[in-house]
């Protein structure tokens, strides 16, 4: 893939869990990655049809 056709700059992330002093959880998204990538639209009968 050539450089030039990452256009777009994408975080990827993940869920994490934390617990409090009580035991109670909140679930928070981590940064793990910031990239450059090429996004372009996809319509939904292109979805329906992919394999």
């Amino acid at each position: 893939m050539l450089a030039g056709s990452l256009t777009k700059r994408i975080t990827l992330s993940k869920f994490k869990i934390i617990r409090d002093d009580l035991g109670g959880e909140k679930v928070i998204t981590e940064k793990v990655s910031e990239v450059w990538a090429k996004a372009e639209a996809i319509s939904n009968r292109k979805i329906r049809t992919a394999e």
